[in-house]
């Protein structure tokens, strides 16, 4: 997020095409673009800039070597897109309803725009056969590495679960779907890979999991965020964080530096 009420969700997807050992990381796009946007929209097309002149790479590993390429959720108090993104190609759309995305590509025929050259490569590598039968998720998703990383299941239960308070959205709401384990009665850390609370990894069985959440709550007037800056989002208490120049919410004291009692 930044000062301005631009906020963006980044996704690792794995693709068909071979990432490039250098170029700029998802993280990098994501930084440079809240450092220089004051509209979703603005973030959109720096992004797209960035992407078309340096491309997109490098190893995005901690401990471990690893490549991708990305999709992107933008949003500011008065418009959404979603952005996926393969090599320096890229598809768009401006997102009208309740939108989640997670390790797949989420566009499949329905985007608003798209980067010469994105068609033309999946029909020349047999992706599809024309333009009228390309569809972004089916031709450009590693079938293996998708299914793997367990996207498609975290992107139903997090749509499912938001349409279901469709109009009615409030923080809770969400802070309660970045907690959620599924629909299954019975649950155990060690299996749970495709939720959307991703807990308690380990070396062997799931190798991911929750870094943290974040939950952003902004307005015209207003620009406010909740934290659980720990892993484990269902154990984790969420604390507001706020930005400079931004007005405290009702029932919120500024603490000081003496005792109360």
């Amino acid at each position: 997020a930044n000062e301005h009420g631009v906020v963006i969700g980044n996704e690792a997807v794995f693709t068909r095409e071979k990432p490039a050992p250098i170029g700029l990381t998802g993280m990098d796009l994501l930084r440079l673009a809240l450092e220089r946007s004051r509209t979703a929209k603005q973030t959109l097309e720096i992004i797209i800039d960035l992407l078309e002149e340096y491309g997109q790479g490098g190893n995005c590993g901690y401990r471990q070597k690893i490549y991708y390429m990305n999709t992107f959720l933008i949003a500011d108090q008065e418009e959404a897109y979603v952005l996926e993104t393969v090599k320096s190609w890229w598809a768009w759309k401006q997102v009208k309803d309740v939108w989640s995305i997670s390790n797949i590509i989420s566009l499949g025929k329905d985007y608003d725009a798209c980067s010469p050259g994105l068609i033309e490569n999946a029909i020349k590598k047999r992706y599809c056969k024309s333009e009228a039968d390309f569809d972004f998720r089916k031709c450009y998703s590693d079938k293996i590495m998708t299914w793997g990383a367990k996207g498609t299941q975290r992107e139903a239960r997090s749509r499912n679960l938001l349409l279901q308070k469709k109009g009615t959205l409030a923080t809770a709401d969400f802070m309660a779907i970045l907690r959620d384990h599924g629909g299954a009665s019975e649950w155990a850390p060690d299996k749970s890979g495709g939720t959307i609370c991703m807990h308690a990894a380990d070396r062997l069985i799931r190798r991911s999991q929750s870094v943290c959440s974040l939950v952003g709550n902004i307005g015209k007037d207003r620009q406010f965020y909740y934290s659980t800056s720990a892993a484990n989002p269902c154990m984790s208490p969420y604390h507001p964080i706020f930005l400079p120049d931004t007005v405290t919410p009702a029932g919120y004291l500024e603490g000081g530096a003496g005792y109360d009692a």
